[in-house]
């Protein structure tokens, strides 16, 4: 049952990693192809005719920007500052963190233009921002790292995502049978006749080894961390520790012990 149940994990959760990351992968993608490799500068009219088709990396320059209409915190948003265009179409600019106004609009505006969703739209006007109905509404998300270079890493890790989605379930078959074969391999160590007693004790300390490494990185890394929000890890990194040292140095008495526990 519970070798069943990891299988279903294993296929859902890889079927689940393509999904999401193979959509994510496309938009990514899209943007990679639509950006120039420098932010197109742009008047705020040209920038909202360039979102027509779809998001655009730019540089807004010399909009009408309303300091005295900013508004705050709103849908997650650190900072929303409006900008209308003559022929009333409007573009709102979302800041991740808190802003000086003045300071702000004395440069241009680089960011990720895109049209304006409806939900977006009633999500502001429901937080105080004054949007007019028909008119055409574009949101422009001020980032500095964004741009073609993040689009491009964007598509890398999603392909690494959709690539580890595809072999989640294969890499736990791997995972098993590798699993098994070091169980078995520890099995006959300690159940080892005497005269293979010498090769016994290479694979014990070997193991023992493992756990000491285990050990070292548990207590390394385990600070304020812990097992099933139990036991700390660092307590675990001790106990590996002293197992794997034991294991290390005298493999021969950690045999028998375990030899003699097993035929209980």
């Amino acid at each position: 049952m519970r070798d069943v149940f990891g299988k279903v994990v294993s296929l859902v959760g890889g079927a689940a990693l393509v999904a999401v990351f193979g959509t994510l992968g496309v938009d990514a993608w899209r943007d990679y192809r639509a950006f120039d490799d420098t932010p197109t500068r742009s008047t705020l009219s040209a920038a909202i005719e360039a979102s027509t088709q779809g998001r655009r990396w730019v540089s807004v320059e010399g909009a009408p920007w309303r300091c005295d209409e900013v508004v705050r915190n709103v849908e997650g948003g650190a900072a929303f500052l409006p900008a209308s265009a003559e022929d009333g179409a409007t573009v709102v600019a979302r800041f991740d963190q808190p802003i000086a106004c003045d300071a702000v609009v004395a440069r241009p505006l680089r960011g990720i233009i895109e049209p304006m969703s409806a939900q977006r739209a009633a999500d502001l006007r429901a937080g105080g921002l004054t949007l007019a109905t028909g008119a055409r509404l574009r949101m422009l998300d001020v980032c500095a790292s964004c741009g073609r270079d993040n689009a491009r890493l964007g598509v890398i890790m999603c392909a690494g995502f959709v690539l580890l989605g595809l072999v989640l379930y294969p890499l736990r078959r791997r995972y098993q049978a590798l699993q098994g074969r070091a169980a078995a391999s520890l099995h006959a160590a300690i159940h080892a006749p005497p005269e293979r007693a010498a090769e016994a004790d290479r694979t014990v300390r070997l193991r023992g080894g493992l756990v000491l490494l285990a050990g070292v990185v548990a207590i390394a890394v385990g600070e304020g961390w812990a097992i099933d929000g139990v036991v700390p890890v660092r307590w675990f990194g001790a106990f590996a520790l002293a197992l794997g040292g034991w294991m290390a140095a005298a493999p021969g008495s950690y045999r028998r012990l375990a030899a003699r526990s097993k035929r209980r």
